[in-house]
């Protein structure tokens, strides 16, 4: 009688209380991140002198630039201004500072002064040379402008910026 006691003890239990047994249920699902594109998951393996980047835009600008480089420093407030007016307000395109300073410092400065607003990072060492679509630069100002694969879509003196932008719409 007592080994029956138990047993309809036990099974009461399992039956009175089901909720305690089957707590190996399955999680909720969980929303899944979209995939980086190419160029969004190269950028974001660089470490950045100032700004950030639209991981989901279409295009992005390489703007290979420096504060010792006259050139560079005639045409910068004028991209600078581009950024602020348009392209920032815009997603789908980004502008990335490929600085070529010899500092960081020096670097951080350029950018600072010209308050861009965009993604900066030095443009030799840091793996900057592993961004899709990008090449070694000859003269800069100079700027490269690919779609989110690295596919080129135009590149040339970084005047053409102010042209060939169109391009990217």
């Amino acid at each position: 009688m007592k080994t029956f006691m138990a047993l309809a003890a036990l099974l009461s239990g399992i039956i009175l209380f089901p909720a305690a047994s089957a707590q190996t249920a399955a999680p909720a699902p969980q929303a899944q991140a979209q995939p980086l594109s190419p160029v969004a998951a190269a950028l974001s393996e660089l470490t950045p002198i100032s700004g950030s980047f639209n991981k989901d835009a279409d295009y992005f600008i390489y703007l290979y630039s420096a504060s010792w480089c006259g050139p560079c420093r005639a045409i910068m407030p004028r991209i600078a201004q581009l950024y602020k007016d348009k392209l920032s307000k815009d997603k789908r395109i980004e502008i990335i500072l490929l600085d070529l300073d010899v500092t960081e410092e020096d670097a951080r400065k350029y950018v600072a002064h010209y308050d861009a607003g965009f993604f900066a990072v030095m443009g030799h060492g840091n793996n900057s040379d592993k961004l899709p679509g990008a090449y070694p630069v000859r003269g800069i100002p100079h700027c490269i402008a690919v779609d989110k694969n690295g596919n080129r879509i135009f590149s040339g003196h970084a005047a053409i910026i102010f042209r060939d932008i169109e391009k990217l719409r």
